[in-house]
């Protein structure tokens, strides 16, 4: 019971298009065997596509970056804090922190 495997299984979507349509298509099958809460498979199987198709770009980049986001003013990463992204964006609310 992780928020990583969310994070996991969102960073997944963003770089494999295969995946990302498995998720979406059949949300069962693409987050077997990944620990998660109810709360979190609900999320998932949930998520609407048009919320992360419009957030993808800075998905993609915290997928690529490892969890930083670049500052929006200067571009580069920023060291402490760290911004996250906003789980809100693409329907989910996480209440685990981990």
């Amino acid at each position: 019971m992780s928020h990583k495997a969310v994070e996991d299984i969102i960073s997944r979507a963003v770089v494999d298009i295969e995946f990302r349509e498995l998720l979406f298509s059949k949300p069962d099958e693409a987050i077997a065997g990944h620990s998660l809460t109810d709360e979190e498979k609900t999320a998932l199987k949930n998520m609407p596509r048009d919320k992360f198709d419009s957030s993808l770009g800075q998905l993609e980049e915290l997928a690529v970056s490892g969890g930083s986001l670049a500052q929006p003013s200067t571009g580069t990463p920023q060291t402490n804090p760290a911004p996250r992204f906003d789980w809100t964006k693409i329907g989910y609310a996480p209440s685990n922190t981990n």
